[in-house]
């Protein structure tokens, strides 16, 4: 019996802030959104995260104590206590941020003005690290001067927003104020767990995917690319502050990107020239697909007998894209092992962007990539079995 092959170590992560186990305050008040909370501390254990929860009183009444105990394995702080030590202090200097999901008008309030009348808003005011609030109520409240006022209270003191969002509320009506996917807040809590990545006044145009070229009315010419790498740098880059501009060759959904269908090489390239003009950066992760079909048939081809497809060369968007003055261009390269460094630099100079990030075939559709960014001032940094967060951090500090 063949002893059994060890899995490959794992590069230490160099974009955390810390090698520790994460854990992060969950602050949690009373809004129906609440309902949506157990799910997010469920996630957030999911990827070893965590959770000690803090709940204010009007919280129980959409949510019990034993649930979130339940799910985050810690029980929630309601009432301050001093029977061992202060309540509110307990678990504040091993965390890695405070999150308050969902957060309403008044607690928002409270946190602006330094009220702290409960153990949530007692302790937001003691917490030294960063800050994030997710706010949910009702459209009137949310842009209401007075709400709006405060939140710009709480930026000026470097506290994070992530939402709300439009959509259908829980009275029935629809407008903005929805607390945003419970999948985004968790996003956004393992990046705030990263070097600080601030795109802030950023415009970025991103390309997902493989193009699917067709044969038929059916049938396509497409390639592995799965769009994983394209949709996670759109959405770090989104939680980041920038705003994105998705071009996929798949359907995509976010309430914090503008998403464009893209499904083929022409429809890429008639989008990339009306959207590349507003963009301070342009990266082209899509797997485009080299040659098309010269004449796709209108109907669904009968299998009978032999089938001789005649191919017609892509345009190469990379190469003949528009740019604009200090335009930043990041392209991608796959290839093998052996070839991989030598293709990456003469890509770089032939189709004249700033940086390359060359990989192997092995990285598609992979949760956990290793890849090289390779500069036109010859300078060039490996990464190791990272996360695709990680992946995208360390590209998008590239802007």
């Amino acid at each position: 019996m063949r002893p059994a092959k060890k899995k490959p170590k794992a590069k230490r992560n160099l974009l955390a802030l810390n090698s520790g186990p994460t854990q992060v305050i969950l602050g949690i008040t009373g809004g129906i959104a609440a309902y949506k909370i157990p799910e997010l501390i469920r996630s957030c254990r999911n990827q070893d995260i965590e959770v000690n929860p803090i709940m204010t009183t009007s919280a129980l009444e959409f949510v019990t104590a034993t649930t979130i105990a339940t799910v985050a394995e810690s029980a929630p702080l309601i009432k301050n206590g001093y029977e061992e030590g202060i309540a509110h202090l307990a678990n504040l200097k091993n965390a890695s941020c405070f999150v308050i999901a969902p957060a309403t008008a008044n607690t928002i309030a409270k946190c602006a003005h330094g009220i702290a009348d409960n153990s949530l808003t007692a302790a937001f005011l003691a917490y030294q690290g960063p800050k994030l609030i997710v706010p949910a109520m009702h459209t009137e409240m949310w842009e209401n001067p007075i709400t709006q006022a405060n939140v710009a209270t709480l930026k000026s003191y470097g506290v994070e927003f992530l939402g709300p969002v439009s959509g259908p509320l829980a009275c029935g009506d629809v407008g903005a104020g929805r607390m945003i996917d419970t999948a985004l807040i968790l996003a956004k809590i393992q990046l705030m767990q990263l070097t600080q990545l601030d795109l802030s006044n950023k415009t970025i145009l991103i390309t997902s995917g493989g193009t699917q070229e067709p044969i038929d009315s059916i049938r396509t010419i497409t390639n592995a690319s799965t769009g994983k790498l394209g949709n996670a740098l759109a959405t770090t880059a989104a939680l980041a502050g920038a705003q994105v501009t998705l071009l996929s060759t798949t359907p995509h959904e976010s309430a914090l990107v503008t998403s464009i269908h893209t499904p083929t090489v022409q429809s890429m390239e008639k989008a990339l020239e009306q959207s590349v003009g507003d963009s301070d950066a342009l990266i082209m992760a899509a797997a485009v697909s080299d040659f098309t079909p010269s004449s796709p048939a209108s109907q669904k081809l009968k299998r009978d007998g032999d089938l001789t497809l005649q191919l017609t060369p892509t345009k190469d968007l990379l190469a003949n894209v528009p740019r604009t003055e200090n335009q930043l261009v990041v392209g991608f390269c796959l290839e093998s092992e052996s070839n991989l460094t030598t293709s990456a630099q003469e890509k770089l100079t032939r189709k004249n962007c700033d940086y390359i990030i060359a990989n192997t075939p092995d990285a598609i559709g992979q949760d956990h990539r290793s890849f090289t960014i390779v500069g036109k001032n010859g300078q060039s940094n490996a990464y190791e079995n990272i996360s695709l967060m990680e992946s995208a951090h360390a590209i998008l500090s590239l802007v």
